[in-house]
């Protein structure tokens, strides 16, 4: 048997409480205020108490996804520049009032009051374009004064500006045989993501342990630039 709202709720409230929100506390959360010609299940709010998000819930068998317009009229209204539309399963942010994020998309855990905040200074200072980091062969000496971009790496990195700015593609598959430089032109790919300000941290992922080991050493020469990594 479907469940009903409720018990979405309490599954919401616990997500919310694992990110760090306080459901005790009306200056961090407010439950179900109506707006317009509807109701707002959650507002969640800034440290000076302004409405930052809205999150609208849905019973679990519903698709929250659906909820989208609904929930943007409510966000409107409120001047919430964000949407969280969740069921206590699933769970999708829309940063609607950026002109290059149209639509929701699947989170895995509810943002914390912290990463909101983070956000919306994001919106006010919103990343160039990955292009705009210009390549060159010596892109890297900024951080080893004996590293140098080869032709093909640079190619490469060209491609995956071209089609992340161009195209709206967030997935890559990048495929170098053993000695072709896969840890330089990770590096000149990070740097690039820094300092255009299109990610803030960086997850690294390795199948061995050896393979780990290795990236470390490689990645310690560096001197990265001052953003979180």
């Amino acid at each position: 048997m479907p469940q009903p709202e409720a018990f979405s709720r309490i599954l919401i409230d616990k997500a919310l409480e694992f990110s760090g929100w306080d459901l005790l506390k009306p200056q961090q959360i407010q439950f179900e205020l109506h707006a317009g010609n509807g109701r707002a299940d959650y507002l969640l709010k800034d440290s000076l108490g302004r409405v930052l998000c809205v999150l609208e819930a849905k019973r679990e068998g519903l698709d929250p996804y659906d909820a989208k317009e609904q929930a943007r009229g409510y966000a409107e209204k409120l001047n919430a520049p964000f949407i969280i539309l969740s069921n206590g399963r699933e769970h999708w942010f829309w940063n609607y009032e950026r002109g290059d994020q149209r639509d929701a998309y699947r989170i895995e855990r509810l943002p914390s009051r912290e990463d909101l905040e983070r956000v919306r200074l994001k919106n006010l200072q919103p990343p160039r374009s990955l292009s705009s980091e210009a390549i060159t062969p010596e892109y890297l000496r900024q951080l080893k004064h004996d590293l140098t971009l080869r032709r093909y790496q640079i190619r490469a990195l060209d491609e995956v500006a071209r089609l992340f700015d161009v195209q709206g593609l967030r997935k890559f598959l990048l495929e170098m045989a053993t000695g072709t430089g896969k840890t330089l032109l990770c590096a000149g790919l990070i740097r690039r993501f820094l300092l255009s300000r299109n990610a803030e941290r960086v997850l690294f992922i390795v199948d061995r342990i050896e393979l780990a080991k290795q990236t470390i050493e490689d990645f310690a020469v560096y001197q990265w630039p001052s953003t979180k990594t």
